[in-house]
């Protein structure tokens, strides 16, 4: 962890358990105050940043300039921000309310993997009724892990292959990767959809080569309980307002169920780093 950039004028700081730091906006705090460079060491030094006091009536011009200032958006169609909203009738899991696998974004293009992603609440689900989005910090999963799970893990290479819109997407990929920028180990990992649960577009993961004297089950079963483990996940409550900035190398996320029809819209940016190759997305 490198060291933290100064409070930014007009916010103060709480830190986040387990992992991840708050900015508190002050009366006169306001996204365009914002450094992008104290922004990013921020998010470099804790991988997770939440700004809460902003409005969640902020105008999408000025949500999508903030995250040009952060690095390269993904567009998506023709705009930056993107609304993650429960649809009726949706054409893939993250337009649902149901079960959603812990993953990282940009599994199957290497060209469209989000160096950060940045949310802003405009709607949230009553904390009781679930709609939270979880976060697992890899490198604290890799801390704590024995050195023989270590040794383990280094060999792993998982396949992954979903339906999408009409055609297969495949990838085989390393379960620790070093992160691109900053040089330390991560995990990248999709969980399978547990037995019984029923997603669209679900994802099928599988470990082709598994070590002798190793069960493949077994370790998704131990991967699953050290990634979901309280002193590696942060769960976010969103707030209307709320905006969080997260580094999609080192963390996975995912979303709690809620109620169908219940309001809740998240507008999303991602970026890349600037010398990153493909930042759009038609």
């Amino acid at each position: 962890m490198t060291a933290q950039a100064p409070t930014p004028a007009g916010w103060t700081t709480e830190r986040q358990d387990p992992f991840g730091l708050r900015l508190l906006a002050g009366p006169r705090a306001a996204l365009t105050g914002l450094e992008p460079r104290t922004v990013l060491d921020l998010v470099a030094a804790e991988h997770l940043l939440v700004l809460r006091g902003l409005s969640p009536d902020l105008d999408v011009e000025e949500f999508e300039a903030f995250g040009y200032r952060l690095g390269d958006p993904i567009l998506w169609s023709d705009r930056p921000s993107f609304d993650v909203q429960a649809q009726p009738d949706p054409d893939d899991h993250l337009f649902e309310t149901g079960f959603m696998p812990l993953h990282w974004d940009g599994i199957y293009s290497d060209d469209h993997t989000p160096d950060l992603q940045i949310f802003h609440c405009v709607q949230a689900v009553d904390p009781a009724l679930g709609g939270a989005t979880l976060f697992c910090d890899t490198t604290e999963v890799l801390a704590d892990a024995t050195p023989e799970t270590r040794a383990l893990w280094n060999g792993l290479t998982f396949h992954y292959e979903r339906p999408f819109y009409g055609r297969t997407q495949r990838r085989d990929i390393p379960l620790v990767v070093r992160h691109p920028h900053h040089g330390y180990d991560t995990l990248r990992y999709s969980e399978p959809v547990p037995p019984g649960i029923t997603i669209v577009n679900p994802p099928r993961v599988t470990l082709p080569s598994v070590p002798d004297g190793h069960d493949a089950d077994q370790i998704m079963a131990d991967l699953h309980a050290s990634l979901y483990d309280p002193r590696h996940l942060y769960t976010h409550h969103w707030q209307p307002g709320d905006i969080v900035i997260a580094d999609n190398r080192t963390l996975l996320h995912t979303r709690q169920p809620y109620p169908a029809g219940t309001p809740r819209l998240l507008r999303r940016i991602t970026t890349q780093h600037p010398t990153a190759p493909g930042t759009s997305r038609g």
